[in-house]
Order: C-alpha cells, then structure tokens, then sequence
C-alpha cells in the first residue's frame, strides 16, 4: 500500500497599484484595492470554495495603496484556525497601505514655512498629524517635544483643571483653537479650551462641549491630584504662539495655512505613519498581515474626513 501524503495549497488574490477591481484577482490580472480582494476572499468563503481548504493569501506587489475610505475586516474575514487569511506585501516592506495626502506649494513667509492644506472632495482639510520622511512632526506645543508639567487641580463640580499661569497665552481671545493635552493614568484625554481665567501665577481652565461632559462625568481613568507620585501632567497646544522649536507645526482653521517652523518638506504628508511590519502581526490568531506598512497604527487605519481632523484607519472587528 502506498501512502501519499498531499499538501492542501491555499488559494491566492494578487493586488496590485496598477491592477483593476475589474480583474479576476490572479497574478496576471491583479485587483487594484485590498477592499475588492476583501470582498472576493469572503465569497470564496461564502461559496465554499475549493481554493479556500489551504488558507487565502491577499498578496500586494510592491508600491502605495491611498485609501479613501474604511477598511472594515469583519469577523468572516478571519477564516478559521485550519483556513487562516493572510494579507502580505509580496516584497518584505514593499506595500503601504496609506490614508495620507501630499502637501506642496511651501513658501516662507516672515520666517515660517507656509502651505496652504490641499482640498479633497472640495473641502479643505483639517490636519491632525503631520509626516516629514517619515518622521511625525511636532503640533505646536507648550513645552516641545516629550516635555509635560503638573497640574495643579481637577474640579469635578466646575469642570475645571487649574494650571500653572503659561507664559505664552493669557486668553481663550489670543489663540481660539487652542487645546489641552491631559496626561491620566494610562490614557490621555484631548480637550478644546473653552476659557482661561488668570489669577496670578494659577490658571483655572474650562473646555468645550462635548470633552467637558466625557472628561468629567465619567473620567476613567479619573487624573489623579495628591499621588503617590504627584498629579496628573498636561500640556497645552495647537496655538501659533508654541511655534518656538524646529519641526513645529500649526495650522490656522479659517485660512487652512499650514505654518511650520523650519522643517525639510520634501516628501511631506499629513495623516500618514509609516510602520515597520516585516515581523508577522496575528490579529486574533486567524487573520494576519505579513509586510505590509500600515498608516497611523496597527489596529486603525482609518481616512474618514471629519470637521476636525482629517486621520486614517483600520477597522478590524475579527474575532
């Protein structure tokens, strides 16, 4: 008797920059988006399939993936334990998946770097983040990069945090976009600055709705004042007048100029990180991206516009 031992192969969507939705997903006709090769490994999967016994491959040749909208990886994608779907650049590093858009068109103006945002779908763009060959640059900031202070109070019933007096703002009226970065615990908390009211070298501080309810009706985890190791830290940012350390940037929401102190703007783009993938991620053990580059974070990826920031992600719901 003779025992023949098969290899179950899986089945393979090739994906490539240049290819089209169109295509039937093999080497020779690549599709063009990872949503589409998505798509067609699910009805693989619906259909039962013979090419799905062995695992699915979504391969992507080498190049830059724009995203325009969500990526959602939903609970079906992952196959099963035996029938993994694994998503890969066919060249380690090679595929970007990228929700970020290049600005051009700088200019120096009294000193600083100037570009207007560029306009997508017809609206101009509000940048949360900002990328300079690959390094995140710094949203004008209190006290520059990777430096905080304490807080001095956090009032539940007014919905207050007390600061020490900053040198640089006086008023809500002297910069009207400014914002609070809150520092608590294990998590931070983002919030648009209402009003300052200065008494002395203390600064009680209230914020827009609706940070002020989330912060203070249900705060978890809660800042802590009087700790083992001192009170919440904070810093304050997004104001024209933090624009005192190289690679610093603000942009005005009226104009849509974007102002940066002295940075190298060849290659710049706003809402995009560049991630170092090559070592295998298992998201929930049965789906997997293999060396591909993923904007902002592994877990979201996400290009959705909205009033106030233009950001990019990754929705996986598997299971």
């Amino acid at each position: 008797m003779l025992a023949v031992a098969m290899r179950v192969m899986a089945g393979d969507i090739w994906v490539a920059p240049s290819g089209s939705d169109l295509a039937d997903g093999t080497r020779e006709h690549p599709l063009q988006t990872l949503r589409q090769a998505l798509r067609q490994a699910r009805e693989w999967r619906r259909l039962g399939d013979a090419r799905v016994a062995g695992g699915i491959n979504i391969i992507l040749r080498d190049g830059i993936y724009e995203l325009s909208e969500p990526i959602f990886v939903r609970p079906e994608d992952s196959g099963t334990p035996d029938s993994k779907t694994i998503i890969r650049s066919e060249n380690a590093g090679g595929a970007h998946l990228s929700g970020g858009v290049t600005m051009s068109g700088w200019r120096d103006e009294d000193g600083l770097m100037v570009a207007d945002a560029p306009r997508v779908n017809g609206r101009r763009l509000m940048i949360r983040q900002l990328w300079a060959d690959g390094h995140k640059l710094l949203r004008a900031n209190q006290f520059g990069r990777g430096q905080m202070e304490r807080m001095i109070d956090f009032n539940l019933a007014d919905r207050t945090i007390t600061i020490p007096t900053p040198k640089q703002i006086r008023s809500v009226a002297d910069a009207p976009q400014l914002e609070m970065l809150v520092h608590q615990r294990w998590a931070i908390a983002i919030l648009r600055v209402k009003d300052m009211k200065v008494n002395g070298d203390q600064t009680i501080v209230s914020f827009h709705e609706p940070e002020s309810r989330l912060e203070f009706e249900h705060p978890w985890p809660q800042p802590v004042i009087g700790g083992e190791h001192g009170n919440s830290s904070f810093c304050l940012m997004n104001a024209k007048q933090f624009l005192d350390e190289p690679g610093e940037w603000w942009q005005d929401e009226e104009s849509g100029k974007v102002y940066g102190l002295r940075f190298e703007v060849s290659g710049l783009r706003f809402g995009l990180t560049e991630l170092d993938a090559n070592n295998p991620n298992d998201m929930k053990r049965k789906l997997k991206f293999q060396t591909v580059s993923r904007g902002d974070n592994p877990q979201t990826l996400n290009p959705q516009t909205s009033n106030h920031n233009r950001s990019t992600s990754f929705s996986s719901s598997s299971h």
